[in-house]
């Protein structure tokens, strides 16, 4: 007899925000609300779920903020987000440099973005 288990990772986009001023760069962008989670399957079928997060991630340079439960639940019914009270999420990840037109990660040496063709400052 053969037993499928394992685990596996998934992220849903809850909300979005539109004309959110990102606190990073201070351009006007859009804001996705995230859920993201692990869980363990049994047969393919979800049996419970674990390392729960709750993200806001801003479309123009990419920065995540970490958000508790109550805050998550609050931008789920129609806050706006509040970026003071939430904790930044993606320090330390990547090569620093992001494309300013689609947000694609650049090699350091180029000047210009392979992906959209905006120049790199």
């Amino acid at each position: 007899m053969f037993l499928f288990f394992g685990t596996s990772f998934k992220e849903d986009t809850i909300r979005e925000f539109t004309n959110v001023v990102c606190p990073v760069c201070g351009a006007m962008t859009m804001a996705a609300l995230v859920y993201s989670y692990s869980y363990f399957h049994l047969f393919f079928i979800p049996l419970f779920r674990f390392s729960k997060r709750y993200t806001v991630r801003l479309g123009c340079c990419g920065a995540v903020f970490e958000a508790t439960r109550e805050q998550f639940e609050q931008m789920k019914n129609g806050a706006a987000p509040e970026f003071s009270s939430m904790t930044r999420a993606d320090r330390g990840g990547g090569n620093g440099r992001r494309c300013p037109g689609c947000g694609a990660d650049v090699d350091p040496r180029y000047a210009y973005c392979p992906f959209c063709g905006t120049k790199i400052m």
